[in-house]
């Protein structure tokens, strides 16, 4: 689920989204280009899907301290009330949108890679315990 702020923001030609794939087996959060944008604001994408934009996440980059942040508060607070699955699909969210970020960007704010770190370590963090609450363990032997 996308942050409501966050949806209503224009796509144009060649922004960068987060969208989940329809393959329903295992919908999974994929990057694409935003190839076109219809009249009934229907984002075509570069990896071909069609997808309403309000389901889909910009990547704004000069945002994306502030994008993660509420995402990362909402997993927190989901987390608190005991929605562990939900949790976890918001810090995939933070995840992917730093993974998405404008890496030539990172590399020359030093403010934003110290962001994306601690960003990328705490929600991989939360998300882990949200993981062992409900007893999804790796067991190596």
């Amino acid at each position: 689920m996308i942050i409501k702020g966050f949806r209503n923001l224009p796509r144009a030609h060649g922004a960068t989204v987060l969208a989940y794939t329809k393959d329903l087996t295992k919908p999974d959060l994929v990057k694409a280009g935003v190839t076109s944008v219809d009249a009934d604001k229907v984002c075509e994408l570069s990896n071909g899907l069609e997808i309403p934009a309000n389901e889909t996440l910009p990547v704004v980059n000069e945002l994306l301290p502030l994008q993660t942040a509420a995402h990362m508060n909402r997993a927190r607070c989901r987390q608190s009330l005991g929605l562990y699955r939900e949790a976890a699909q918001d810090l995939t969210t933070v995840l992917h949108l730093w993974s998405a970020a404008d890496a030539r960007m990172l590399e020359a704010d030093q403010e934003m890679k110290e962001a994306e770190s601690k960003g990328l370590y705490t929600a991989e963090y939360l998300r882990g315990r949200s993981r062992l609450a409900r007893g999804l363990l790796a067991c190596s032997s």
